[in-house]
């Protein structure tokens, strides 16, 4: 069985379902020195044992809200019984009903509303469809314990922490998910938190007002309203707000089932809601999902200002160190308190009587302790330095970084800076000059040869100064002000390619800091222009590591950019890099195949031949897109001769946490920390990795799923090479979250959609000029 699943190997979805027994030899590694952990899943320990009834639910006429429409469900517990779950469109029982029910009920006002309840499936305990009905119940539970659904998780309203100075709310609350893990089902559940601002859009709005006037209203109003977030408390959903109707009030009408009401009486007689002004304008939400029973959208939502909250923060308080500071102090929980709270949600679960008759009902009962299980702590890698590598030290592996063994220690290769500029405005003179004599400084010892620089006023314009000949270009910026950083960016990505390196004033006004800044603004000066700055020991030869991510640019109506980066060399210190713009709608993946074809040549240039292997990283992936990178394989597979291949898909946004008991306190596992066993899935080829160390917090580690695989590594290969990889990102002295290669592609698919929003100068392909 097992000699099958080798010679499929390049199947790996399939091959895994058919061979879950085989995924434990198959797929877990044996290196590293072993560490006991816990991890925030608890079991379950007992499920239903029945078959379980699913039915499809009809409401006429159609009834927007979730909770209306299980009320007037649920009007019927003589036909239905007490054991009953509800999702809005699917009913689970554990009984038979006639394969078409119709049912009764009225509401409130008096309305008739027709329900039609339709089996659909009948579905054994071993069904995965049963994993959705234990979703469904635990979300039940959720409710019983006063919490209150936003997207997708509950948070708990009535435990707010108010931060009165900056006049913000944190509602504490958790992300829940039920999946079958390797060994058992499991519930994953981490600390979630939302961010709700203490002032209505309508309150927003009549300050913007007074501020700008009525002349420069409406046009400051759109600018800063469209794209935020906002929470109706009324039903606890979160819109975006798409367009402002400047014609529409809550006197308008709309259409509901026969007859027409207006919006004013409409919130009144459905959530007993008093609009105070007549004359507010509304908001426009295009919803995107189906409505009630799959039928088509329902088309844009309009909603009350008065009743919309403001979540989330803007860029300007994101850049107030004091607001992040204090909201810190409540989000940024330390291992033990997130495992405090962890505990006591659990233990409200177990100590609430609804929740555990519920849970009874069904049979269901889940573990009061977290998940412990076994981890590998990877070994520390050895940073090479030097043209020879003849200097190779070893960083603290506790801290992962190096930013201290590295001060004055030679760079592998350097580029002389021989003709370069240095831009910036007569009021920055001061700090220019310093940094000026500060880059001279650090780029002796790192062995950067530097010479004497133009020094040119930001005022007389790049393209009076900036010619083909020039290395790089320096630019001193007065304030971030981004339309300013943007037309330096774009200027010299599209229409003159030089490499260039941005730095505001105020950076470069603190005297105490200005070494280290100086010395982070040589290497990446050197890096941009071709140099190399360290390495790590790789023992595969002919291989090319290629780093995917994506980026929609709002600012060119949601338009996909794809980026591509591929190593150019064996130490992985060189890197090809191309960006690639698709029209809304069009398939990312035609565009990515080009740009694989200009680093194959690119390879093919620098080492005369092409790849052995290729191992490709692909971020920003959920679980519904697996299926499509899949595919992509074969765009691979037809540019290569013999290929060996293999894709891996990176996701960041898990709520997976693991934690250490190190001398007798949980603390944060030491970077290099691998797990591939208890919490993976059976289908799947995976395993987790925890590269960074953080200084506040809960580390968050990193899942990787190898989706494809042709390339004959064994599992320890695969999770070492992935390790050294997250060393090898230049723009950071130490060990970042990803592979170096999925962070480089990140930060060029978000300079294009952020600043250029055009494709970079093809001159510019083999530099990391986006760091």
């Amino acid at each position: 069985m097992c000699s099958f699943a080798k010679s499929t190997s390049r199947y790996v979805p399939l091959a895994l379902l058919l061979l879950g027994m085989c995924r434990r030899t198959l797929h877990v590694g044996i290196s590293g020195s072993p560490i006991d952990l816990k991890a925030n899943f608890f079991k379950i320990l007992s499920r239903p044992q029945w078959v379980l009834y699913q039915y499809h639910v009809d409401f006429k006429p159609v009834m927007e809200s979730r909770r209306l429409r299980s009320a007037l469900l649920f009007q019927h517990e003589e036909t239905l019984g007490k054991a009953r779950t509800f999702d809005g469109a699917i009913l689970f029982l554990p009984h038979r009903l006639h394969n078409s029910t119709v049912l009764y009920s009225e509401t409130r006002m008096g309305e008739k509303v027709q329900i039609t309840v339709t089996l659909t499936n009948e579905l054994p305990p071993t069904s995965p469809v049963c994993l959705q009905f234990y979703n469904i119940i635990f979300r039940r539970v959720l409710r019983m314990l006063n919490m209150q659904q936003i997207g997708r998780h509950y948070y708990n309203p009535t435990d707010p922490l108010n931060i009165p100075q900056h006049r913000l709310t944190i509602w504490p609350g958790f992300t829940t998910t039920i999946l079958q893990y390797e060994s058992s089902i499991m519930l994953c559940t981490d600390v979630s938190h939302k961010v709700l601002r203490s002032e209505t859009v309508l309150s927003f709005m009549l300050e913007l007002r007074h501020r700008t006037g009525e002349q420069g209203f409406t046009a400051a109003c759109t600018k800063e309203l469209v794209g935020l977030i906002v929470l109706t408390k009324y039903n606890n959903k979160t819109y975006r707000i798409d367009d402002i109707a400047w014609d529409y009030t809550p006197n308008n009408t709309f259409k509901r089932g026969d007859s027409e009401i207006s919006f004013k009486d409409y919130y009144k007689t459905q959530y007993s809601l008093d609009i105070s002004d007549d004359h507010q304008v509304l908001l426009v939400s295009n919803v995107k999902k189906a409505g009630p029973s799959g039928r088509p959208p329902p088309g844009p939502a309009l909603l009350v200002p008065e009743f919309c909250y403001l979540t989330g923060l803007t860029d300007k308080m994101r850049a107030d160190f004091n607001i992040m500071k204090d909201l810190s102090t409540h989000t940024r929980l330390t291992p033990e308190q997130r495992e405090g709270r962890l505990n006591r949600f659990v233990g409200n679960i177990h100590r609430n009587a609804n929740a555990q008759a519920e849970l009874t009902t069904w049979g269901l009962n889940f573990d009061n302790k977290l998940l412990s299980l076994k981890g590998r702590v990877l070994p520390a890698e050895r940073i090479f330095s030097l043209a020879l590598w003849h200097l190779q030290y070893e960083y603290n592996p506790w801290q992962a970084d190096w930013s201290k063994e590295m001060r004055g220690i030679p760079l592998i290769s350097c580029r002389p800076l021989e003709n370069w500029i240095m831009l910036f405005t007569p009021r920055n003179v001061d700090v220019a000059q310093a940094l000026l004599q500060t880059l001279n400084r650090v780029s002796k010892p790192l062995g950067i040869p530097m010479q004497k620089d133009r020094q040119e006023s930001l005022l007389k314009a790049l393209q009076q100064n900036v010619n083909p000949a020039t290395q790089m270009v320096v630019v001193v910026l007065p304030s971030n002000r981004k339309d300013k950083y943007d037309s330096v960016k774009k200027y010299l990505c599209v229409d003159c390619p030089t490499p260039s390196q941005c730095v505001v004033a105020r950076t470069l006004s603190r005297q105490q800091a200005l070494m280290t800044v100086a010395t982070k603004i040589a290497l990446q000066m050197n890096c941009k222009m071709g140099g190399e700055l360290w390495s790590v020991d790789i023992p595969l030869k002919q291989l090319m590591i290629v780093g995917i991510d994506c980026y929609h640019d709002t600012a060119a109506g949601k338009r996909s950019i794809g980026a591509l980066v591929a190593s150019l060399n064996h130490g992985m210190s060189r890197w090809f890099s191309k960006c690639v713009l698709q029209s809304r709608g069009q398939e990312i993946m035609d565009g990515l195949k080009g740009a694989l074809q200009g680093a194959l040549k690119a390879w093919l240039k620098h080492n005369k031949c092409l790849p052995s292997r290729i191992i490709v990283y692909r971020d920003g992936v959920g679980d519904g897109m697996l299926q499509s990178v899949v595919n992509y394989e074969y765009c691979l597979l037809s540019l290569l001769p013999r290929p060996k291949l293999t894709v891996v898909v990176v996701k960041k946004r898990i709520s997976s946490r693991f934690f250490a008991r190190i001398d007798g306190k949980l603390t944060n596992p030491p970077p290099g920390t691998c797990i591939d066993t208890e919490v993976t899935r059976p289908e799947w080829y995976d395993f987790f990795i925890v590269s960074q160390a953080v200084r506040m917090g809960s580390v968050s580690p990193t899942h990787y799923n190898v989706v494809y695989d042709s390339s004959g590594l064994k599992p320890d290969h695969m999770q070492r090479l992935t390790y050294k990889l997250c060393h090898m990102y230049y723009n950071w002295q130490g060990i970042i979250r990803v592979p170096a290669p999925c962070q480089y592609a990140h930060k060029l698919a978000f300079l294009v959609g952020q600043s250029i929003h055009r494709e970079p100068n093809t001159n510019l392909d083999d530099f990391l000029y986006y760091l």
